[in-house]
């Protein structure tokens, strides 16, 4: 198969050539998340009213970011500076299927996300090279890219494995392998947002496999210790950034406030980090 070409850019998500963004696409989750903070429901103005500031406290900071149209866009139009791009996720919350052989669905289309005015795509993939809807997955994505690169979008692709989740390591062999086979078949996204390989040198070999594409660091539910030290691994193996979410964010939300000055200075923590 000839491989996917497009005109398609992420330099509008780029700092320095590399991607620091902020994810804040939670919806159903972050309802009730901020629930159990407040021990009591909360309405869709309070949940902007929480977007909006930490996306306000993550402007001076990022290059980028990752939000929903239910909450997200509308906390990101409330802000007077809002030049910062955005993704919007083009997939269904889950999964369809049993747990060990998962199948991603859509819930968008990219004219619906053109019409959020989402510059960019964000595409999530529960995958394990060893099972039979693995091959569903890759074709999703295969047409999930060309469709984006047919609208000059980028498409930014996170791969999630399952199968091997109390073994890290063999986590991160399962992260090889499907890496290898989206190669193999030519299906090669603008960026891949991946979770923490286990080590270096795990890290080091997703780099090298992907040459030009760069790959960023997603959170993954750790907290912002964890995905610090797990950075500082990483990019000393060329990871080009991260997609941070829960790790910079989560513990700053309390019933009275948002701690902005602590999501400030993690931000600051980890540019440290990726410049060295």
């Amino acid at each position: 198969m000839n491989s996917i070409t497009h005109m398609s850019s992420t330099s509008l998500f780029e700092k320095n050539g590399q991607y620091l963004m902020l994810a804040l696409d939670h919806r159903q989750s972050f309802q009730k998340m901020v629930e159990k903070i407040y021990q009591t429901s909360v309405d869709t103005d309070q949940l902007i009213s929480i977007k909006k500031s930490i996306i306000e406290a993550s402007i001076p900071h990022v290059s980028g970011m990752l939000i929903d149209p239910d909450y997200g866009i509308p906390a990101y139009k409330k802000i007077a500076d809002n030049s910062v791009p955005y993704l919007v996720c083009i997939e269904k919350s889950g999964y369809e299927g049993p747990a060990d052989n998962r199948i991603t669905t859509l819930e968008y289309d990219i004219k619906t996300l053109q019409s959020f005015n989402a510059q960019g795509v964000k595409l999530l993939l529960y995958v394990n090279p060893h099972v039979s809807s693995f091959e569903n997955q890759m074709e999703l994505a295969r047409t999930v890219l060309e469709q984006s690169h047919e609208a000059n979008l980028p498409l930014f692709l996170e791969l999630v494995m399952y199968g091997a989740e109390n073994d890290p390591e063999k986590n991160a062999q399962l992260m090889i392998d499907s890496i290898t086979k989206f190669l193999e078949h030519n299906i090669v996204p603008d960026v891949f947002k991946l979770e923490f390989p286990y080590n270096q040198s795990y890290a080091q070999q997703i780099t090298e496999m992907l040459g030009k594409t760069p790959w960023i660091l997603l959170t993954r539910g750790v907290t912002f210790d964890e995905f610090h030290e797990q950075l500082g691994i990483t990019a000393k193996a060329g990871v080009k950034g991260y997609l941070a979410g829960r790790a910079v964010w989560q513990d700053c939300i309390y019933p009275d406030r948002i701690d902005t000055e602590t999501i400030q200075l993690r931000y600051k923590k980890l540019a440290e980090v990726m410049q060295g």
